[in-house]
């Protein structure tokens, strides 16, 4: 039986639900990100919040940091962090600009079991990107109960639209990793699998993910870690298709 974990209430909370107006509340984020409409990326760290994914949350909160390292050493980066949890909880961030409020929404999440709510994520992204492109759509999850097709379809939408998907899954699900590299190719995207205890592509994709939102392929295109490589080529040879 799966166990329900909740975060901490906050008087002012840093996370809205999906289908809420981000200018309805005044948030913890009002106060501590710093926005400039010039920065150049917009990226969405979008998660999954199940039980199943606890130790992805783990990673993702010591990893954090090298987005903003890597994305806004220059140009500058804004992220949105997303997630699902629970029965119908699909939430999102105020676009963050500094890895200090990135921390504090984090650590407000607890995980809770359920369902994968991908849809809803994929909905909300293209949203964003119709208000403003955003630059890359990063995925963080391990399983996918939805209906493929319908997610797929969404993808197919947002790829004409210029939106990138770079999906991270975290195991070997085989079901999930066919969706994972169609949603990827949907959108002319890349897809990576790492393991929980061997964490290290995802170490490297957030900061290529970021410069790639920041600087496109070009600015890509100085990382020499393999993974980067292996990102660049993929996002290069998509892009010429």
């Amino acid at each position: 039986m799966l166990t329900k974990l909740y975060p901490a209430k906050l008087e002012n909370d840093a996370l809205q639900p999906a289908q809420t107006s981000m200018s309805d509340a005044d948030s913890f984020l009002d106060k501590t990100a710093h926005i400039n409409e010039q920065q150049s990326g917009r990226l969405i760290l979008a998660l999954d919040a199940t039980l199943q994914s606890e130790c992805i949350w783990d990673l993702v909160r010591q990893n954090q940091t090298t987005l903003f390292m890597s994305g806004g050493q220059k140009t500058g980066l804004l992220v949105q962090l997303a997630y699902f949890r629970g029965a119908s909880e699909c939430r999102f961030s105020k676009w963050i600009s500094n890895p200090q409020a990135m921390h504090h929404a984090l650590g407000q999440i607890e995980c809770e079991g359920n369902t994968t709510q991908l849809s809803r994520l994929l909905g909300h992204a293209a949203t964003e990107h119709g208000k403003k492109r955003v630059s890359a759509f990063v995925y963080i999850g391990d399983r996918i109960e939805e209906d493929a097709d319908t997610l797929i379809g969404q993808s197919m939408e947002l790829g004409k639209q210029g939106f990138r998907a770079i999906m991270l899954q975290d195991g070997i699900d085989t079901e999930a990793q066919k969706i994972f590299k169609a949603i990827a190719d949907a959108t002319n995207g890349a897809y990576f699998q790492f393991d929980k205890r061997f964490p290290k592509t995802l170490e490297e994709v957030l900061p290529a993910a970021a410069i790639f939102a920041t600087g496109g392929l070009r600015g890509l295109s100085v990382k020499t870690d393999e993974t980067a490589k292996r990102l660049l080529s993929i996002l290069k040879t998509r892009s010429t298709n």
